[in-house]
Order: C-alpha cells, then sequence, then structure tokens
C-alpha cells in the first residue's frame, strides 16, 4: 500500500501517523475503501483499554504525549505515579507499598475498588480488630519489615503473664503453641500431654503445677519417675528396692496409679523365669539373692546347686566325672526327678552295648565317665588282635571296627565287602574271594596293588598268541582283556587305534602285514607312512612327477585298488567349457608336471592367445582380464559391444572415421575408463562451431553429455 499512498500516511491528522510512529503496512489497519474507511486498527492487540481508559481511548494524547506512540510506558505507575506517591488513604509511599498497581487495582475509575488483601499474613481475632488501624502493627510505616512471630509485638504480654508465670516457669516465647489470636489470650490450648502425659496420679494434680515443678521452674522438671520419686525409691520395704539393687526404672513393674499398685513385675519376663521348685519361694527373694543384690544373682544351676552335685550318690556325679550343667539331665522340679538323662546324647547303645546299658563299669570302668573312648577299638583292640578268621593283625586290616562290624554280639554278620572297596572281586578273582594271601602276599592290605600287570607280568611275558612283548603291546591289560578265568573273550578293537575298513578289512587278521618286524609301538598311521611305494610308481596320473600330495586321503578311501579316486578339480579350479574338454590332461595346463604352480588366470596360460587376437589385443592395449569379454566355452562369440555399451564407433558418424587403434581415443592405455574427444575434436575448432553456446565447456565430459551418441 505505501508504494502508492506514502503521501496519504504522511499527510495522516487524525491520529498523526508519522508522527506517532503508526507502521506503514496499511493493510494492519485499513482495507481498500474509499477514504480509508472503516479503519480496523484495534487498541487492544497493543494494550487494552479497559475501566478509565476505556473513557479516553478516543484521547489520544492523554496517554501519547507530545504524539509519541513508541515510548509510552505499558506499566501503571508510569503513567500514575502522581497518584502513588499523593496517596493518603493509606499513604503509599510512606507504607513502602509496592508501585506495581495492578496488585491491588484494577482500570476501575477512582481506583475503586481496591482489591488488596492482607492474606499474607491473615488478619483473625485480635488483629481482625485493627484491620483498618495499619499503624498499629505498622509502627515505623515500613511495611516491609513487620515481623510475623508473635513475641515480636508481644513481648510485653509474655513478660506480665502471671496466671501462669511465663518467665519464671521457663515457658517458651513461640505464643501460637498455646494462644490463638483470639481477644485477651483467649481460650488457652497448652496441652500438657505434648511435653509430658498426665495419667493416674499425675492426673489428680494435673493443676498444682507446683507439686512437680517446685519453684516455679518448668525447664527443669525431670521427665523420669525416680527424678521425682527416688525418695519412695529408698523408702520401699516390700520388698527394699535398694537393698536388692533393683532397677531405679520404675516403669519396668509400676504404672502411674497411685499407691504403685498393682506392680506389674514378672521375674518370668525377666532372664530368668520361675518355674518347679523355684515356684515355690517365688517371694521369698533372698533365697536366691542371698546378697541383696539381685544383679548379681548367677542364672546356672551349679552356682547355687553345686553341694546337692557334690553330694549325690546315684551315680555319684564328682566319680563319674558328670558335668556340672544341671539342666542337660534335669528340669526345676523338686527333688531332682524326673531325671532326663539319655546316653544316647553322648553314645547310642545298640546290639550287644544295649544289653549292658544298665551296667555302666561294664564300659565305665572305676566309674570314670569321662576319659571312656568313644570308638570301637578304643574298647575292642584285644578281640582285634586276637582275631584268626582272616587275621586282622597279620593283614593290616583297618581298626576302625565300623567299617565292617555293627554292635551286633559276636562280631556277626561281618558287613565288609570287597567290592565296595576301590577293588571289585570279578570273574577270576571272584574264584579265590575268600583266599585273601592270593593278592596279599605280605599279609598287608593297604600295599596290595591294583593294576592288573603287577600281579600277572608272568602271563604278559609268556603270551605267544599273540607275542605281546615282541609286538609291543601295552602292560595295560584291561584294555582288551576283562577278569575271567584264562584271559578269555579278548576284547582288544583295533578300531580304538585305527579304524579298519576298505582294503585293511580285508587283512585285519594278519598283523604283520602292517606291523611288520612284529613291532605295534612304531607302525605309521598316515597313508603314505605304508604306500609310499604305491605313490612313486603312480602312472595314471603320474603322481611324483605332478607333484601330487602325499596326503592320500585327499583323493582316495581305503577301497582296493584305490578306486573310485575322489579328487574333484572344480573344489581347487572349476573345469568347464574348453577346459572340460581336457579335464584328464593334466600336462595341458600343468606343464613341466608341477600342479603347485599352475597359474588360475586366464593370461596365465593364454597370452599367446591375447598376443595373436584379431583385432590386435595387444596394440589396443584391451585389458588381460579376458572374461570381460569371453566365455571358457571358446573364444567365440566374444560378447564385447562398444557400440551398444559404451559409444558408437562401429556406427553412426564416427564408422571410418578412426584407425582401428583404441589408442586415438583412450590415449591412457592404463585406464580405458578414459577418453579424449579433444584428441580429434580439436579445442579452437569445437570454441568456433560452439559460440555463443552458453552451456559449452570445453572438456571430455561435457562432450559426452550432449553427444552421447556420437552425432553433431
Amino acid at each position: 500500500c505505501n508504494s502508492c499512498h506514502n503521501a496519504n500516511f504522511k499527510a495522516a491528522a487524525n491520529p498523526n501517523h508519522a508522527g506517532l510512529g503508526f507502521s506503514t503496512d496499511c493493510a494492519s489497519c485499513h482495507t481498500t475503501n474509499p477514504s480509508w474507511r472503516p479503519s480496523t486498527f484495534n487498541h487492544d492487540t497493543y494494550y487494552q483499554l479497559t475501566g478509565a481508559h476505556a473513557n479516553i481511548k478516543n484521547d489520544c494524547v492523554k496517554c501519547h504525549k507530545g504524539g509519541d506512540i513508541k515510548n509510552t510506558p505499558n506499566t501503571c505507575n508510569g503513567c500514575h505515579n502522581s497518584n502513588f506517591t499523593n496517596s493518603v488513604n493509606p499513604n503509599h509511599l510512606a507504607a513502602g507499598f509496592s508501585t506495581d498497581c495492578a496488585s491491588c487495582h484494577t482500570t476501575a475509575p477512582g481506583w475503586r475498588p481496591a482489591n488488596f488483601s492482607h492474606d499474607f499474613y491473615p488478619l483473625t481475632g485480635g488483629h481482625a480488630a485493627v484491620a483498618s488501624n495499619c499503624v498499629k502493627c505498622h509502627t515505623s510505616n515500613n511495611y516491609k519489615t513487620t515481623p510475623t512471630d508473635c513475641n515480636s509485638c508481644h513481648n510485653a504480654n509474655f513478660k506480665s503473664a502471671s496466671n501462669p508465670n511465663h518467665v519464671a516457669g521457663g515457658f517458651g516465647t513461640d505464643c501460637a503453641s498455646c494462644h490463638t489470636t483470639a481477644l485477651g489470650w483467649r481460650p488457652s490450648t497448652f496441652d500438657h500431654n505434648k511435653f509430658y502425659v498426665l495419667t493416674g496420679a499425675h492426673v489428680n494434680i494435673k493443676n498444682e503445677c507446683s507439686k512437680c515443678h517446685q519453684g516455679g521452674n518448668f525447664n527443669n522438671t525431670p521427665n523420669t519417675c525416680n527424678g521425682c520419686h527416688n525418695g519412695n525409691y529408698n523408702n520401699s520395704v516390700n520388698p527394699n528396692h535398694k537393698a536388692l539393687g533393683l532397677s531405679t526404672d520404675c516403669a519396668s513393674c509400676h504404672t502411674t496409679n497411685p499407691g504403685w499398685r498393682p506392680s506389674t513385675f514378672n521375674h518370668n519376663t525377666t532372664s530368668y523365669p520361675l518355674t518347679g521348685a523355684h515356684a515355690n519361694i517365688a517371694s521369698n527373694c533372698a533365697s536366691c539373692h542371698k546378697t541383696g543384690n539381685i544383679s548379681t544373682a548367677p542364672t546356672d544351676c551349679n552356682s547355687c546347686h553345686n553341694s546337692t552335685y557334690n553330694s549325690t550318690t546315684n551315680p555319684n556325679h564328682v566319680a563319674g566325672g558328670f558335668g556340672t550343667d544341671c539342666a542337660k539331665c534335669h528340669t526345676t522340679n523338686p527333688g531332682w526327678r524326673p531325671a532326663t538323662f539319655d546316653h544316647n546324647q553322648f553314645y547310642v547303645l545298640t546290639g550287644a552295648h544295649n544289653n549292658i546299658k544298665n551296667e555302666c563299669s561294664k564300659c565305665h570302668i572305676e566309674g570314670k565317665f569321662t576319659g571312656t573312648p568313644n570308638t570301637c577299638n578304643g574298647c575292642h583292640n584285644g578281640n582285634f588282635n586276637t582275631s584268626v578268621n582272616p587275621n586282622h593283625k597279620a593283614l593290616g586290616i583297618s581298626t576302625d571296627c565300623a567299617s565292617c562290624h555293627t554292635t551286633n554280639p559276636g562280631w556277626r554278620p561281618s558287613t565288609f565287602n570287597h567290592n565296595n572297596t576301590s577293588f571289585q572281586l570279578t570273574g577270576g578273582h571272584a574264584n579265590i574271594a575268600s583266599n585273601c594271601a592270593s593278592c596279599h602276599k605280605t599279609g598287608n592290605i593297604s600295599t596290595a596293588p591294583t593294576d592288573c600287570n603287577s600281579c600277572h607280568n608272568g602271563a604278559y611275558t609268556g603270551a605267544t598268541n599273540p607275542n605281546h612283548v615282541a609286538g609291543g603291546f601295552g602292560t595295560d591289560c584291561a584294555r582288551c582283556h576283562t577278569t575271567n578265568p584264562g584271559w578269555r573273550p579278548a576284547t582288544f578293537d583295533h578300531n580304538q587305534f585305527y579304524g579298519l575298513n576298505g582294503a585293511h578289512a580285508n587283512i585285519k587278521n594278519e598283523c604283520s602285514k602292517c606291523h611288520a618286524g612284529g613291532n605295534f609301538s612304531n607302525t605309521p598311521n598316515t597313508c603314505n607312512g605304508c604306500h609310499n611305494g604305491a605313490f612313486n610308481s603312480a602312472a595314471n596320473p603320474n603322481h611324483k612327477a605332478l607333484g601330487i600330495s602325499t596326503e592320500c586321503v585327499v583323493c582316495h578311501t581305503t577301497n582296493p585298488g584305490w578306486r573310485p579316486s575322489t579328487f574333484n578339480h572344480n573344489a581347487i579350479y572349476p573345469l568347464v567349457g574348453a577346459h572340460a574338454n581336457i579335464a584328464n590332461n593334466c600336462a595341458a595346463c600343468h606343464t613341466g608336471g608341477n600342479i603347485s604352480n599352475a597359474p588360475n588366470t586366464c593370461i596365465g596360460c593364454h597370452q599367446t592367445d591375447y598376443n595373436t587376437a584379431s583385432p590386435n589385443h595387444a596394440s589396443s592395449h584391451f585389458p588381460t582380464s579376458c572374461t570381460d569379454c569371453h566365455s571358457q566355452n571358446a573364444w567365440k562369440p566374444a560378447n564385447w559391444n562398444h557400440d551398444a555399451t559404451y559409444f558408437p564407433i562401429y556406427s553412426g558418424e564416427h564408422k571410418g572415421k578412426w584407425s582401428n587403434n583404441c589408442n586415438n581415443c583412450h590415449t591412457n592405455a592404463g585406464n580405458y575408463a578414459e577418453f579424449n574427444c579433444m584428441n580429434c575434436h580439436k579445442k579452437a575448432d569445437m570454441d568456433k562451431e560452439h559460440k555463443g553456446n552458453k552451456n559449452y565447456e570445453a572438456n571430455n565430459i561435457k562432450c559426452l553429455e550432449c553427444h552421447p551418441k556420437g552425432d553433431s
């Protein structure tokens, strides 16, 4: 708009657009209606005009003084600071009120109603009565430093309080802990239970503060029973608390009921319950607490009853070496009956032992219980030494009787079972199971060998079918034999050492075929180790001349006659096309009879074909990667097609225009991806021909982009 109507903008007087700094974007306020009417300017988009502002919305200079719109303030105080400084009810300036008028006022005329709320400090009770008299609290006319705690304003009331005397009583100055803001400090909300719960006899004197708070001092009043009632503790006679050393923690036995009754002391809840005979003397404390000191009374039986222990005769505890832990056998029943002694807790009495369980002296010689052995041999070593069937001592049998015997009388049945040991008796061994000396020749069981050869080396050296020594057989008999008599059947399995299949299976019973000289330990386990002669004499193909690997299994199985051969040339170099036709003519490729050095690239064998090809591959600098154009079937047809694949040189405008030499265009013989149009199409000529063509650039890539088919 302004490009055409700037003169209207500058001449506008109502309002003065230029003077007031209005935007030159006419469409922000006007339509295209004649005379610029109606105008759509809306003051609310900048500053809403409400209340008293709405009354002067057409009198712009009231706010935009001097016609300056840009610098008109947008805060209340920016325009109304004089109202703020001249206010008297209340005096805003003296009271330190905020200049943020909107925090209390709206834009209503006359600043009424004001919505100031004293909610940051609610005015209730006595405060509500002076709500309109600000200086009652804001004495310095400074609202920011007015205290918010009770005592700062009411300390005089605190000091003058006499019922009760707050200062003398050491009351806290946190008035709100007991009082509300109600006039006259009533009702008071003090609750003694917040400090010390008043129950029982304490409730009876809850209004007689001096009974506990002596001297009117509340701070130092004790909060433990004994702190007030130590006199009662010292004067108690039933029982005498002080003499007995009872705890001064009164609450452990008493409540706050008057007269200290009922007492809740219960000996059974302490560390020593009173049962049996103890219950009979529960009220006679001195019977146990002889010194009058409860804390040192013993809790073990013997400390009180050692004389009973020493004088007992049935049985004689001292002579029998019984322990002094009475509770192991007795309860607290009077007369020590019944006794709960159970011999099985110490040593289980079974079998023959059970037959003499009431004849203590049979085992506890001289009535001594502590030194009685708890092993079989400790009592029965005589039986061990005199045993004859078998002679335990001579054979070195273990003195751990329980390993073979139970406690049955006569040591029968014996549970010894050789098969449960580390050497089971089977086969030929089972036949001599009762003849211990056959194996335990020295009479010492612990040193009997557990390997076959230690006993049977004579059988090993005397073996002839086959001769074990000459054949170098191992002395681990169990690898081939069981414990059957006569060493039969033998379980030797050649496949555990070397699998016999194919031609090997045909000679499995002719050991000397492989184990020459009867020596088994040095027999080779590789094909060539035995068949090197066959390798050297092989003629179809000549393995040696061709340098074929001596690893026979690469091509052959163990089938007789080395047939079928499993060699597969395709696993190394696939023979397809023309190569398949000479698959059996190894020397055609492996010249000189050396397989390992045969090339695996086309040019490696076909350099002559490359050099004599038509077109002349060498002079044309064709790549030596033959498979780019040829298959292995034959050199024809070649699948290279320059015209269809790259660029028409045998047709179109380039036909007959080059010398059949690739170097005409591919000037870099090492890289046929590069080409040079300017070699024939001189730059000077091209510059003239393309004169006036703004897209023309004299470079090879641009030539191909514009002339992909070589046309002009």
